[in-house]
């Protein structure tokens, strides 16, 4: 599960390395490849790793170019390649790939925020999958890993909810028994 994780971080990060490689090509940006490789190991650093790309590809277009508005080209493209990475992309890949309850989610990012400012915020995620998986493979926390997990329902017949833990490496499910016969819920 670690290992999902972090191989599907670090696919995100070779993306974005190839996108920055290509727009610095198309911008005649010196060295887009070494630019793309530095982006890459970056993005790896929450919010420093940007910060020092984006300094890095300001002092490097103001050597390169006269006009200030072809230097801010280069950090602007990445700038924006950064936003759409950080904010779409890795929401989405992450979210498809580790299914995390969105209310858990909400709950760590204003705690880890709170306790941690912007770096806080940065980490919850990862610190929640990590701790989801540390749950799943714990038998006593397994309904902790449960909650962290947004799970499917299978039934709708019934005000009363039992917890389906199945075997390792299945995700748990919550599954809601029948209702007796001739009895409907209220909801149904």
């Amino acid at each position: 599960d670690i290992s999902a994780y972090l191989s599907t971080v670090s696919l995100i990060n070779i993306a974005l390395g190839l996108a920055v490689w290509g727009i610095l090509s198309l911008l005649d940006f010196p060295n887009p490849l070494l630019w793309g490789v530095l982006a890459t190991v970056t993005n790896y650093i929450p919010y420093l790793g940007a910060i020092l790309m984006m300094a890095v590809l300001t002092a490097v277009g103001f050597l390169t170019f006269d006009d200030v508005g072809k230097a801010l080209m280069a950090p602007g493209a990445y700038l924006g390649l950064n936003l759409i990475e950080s904010y779409i992309l890795t929401p989405i890949v992450l979210g498809r790939r580790l299914t995390l309850n969105p209310v858990v989610i909400f709950l760590g990012l204003t705690f880890w925020g709170w306790l941690w400012g912007i770096t806080g915020a940065v980490l919850a995620v990862p610190i929640m999958v990590v701790f989801k998986i540390f749950c799943d493979h714990s038998e006593s926390l397994a309904g902790l890993g449960w909650t962290i997990h947004f799970g499917r329902v299978l039934s709708k017949n019934t005000s009363v909810c039992t917890t389906n833990m199945m075997s390792a490496g299945d995700n748990p499910v919550l599954e809601l028994p029948e209702a007796p016969e001739g009895e409907t819920s209220a909801g149904a």
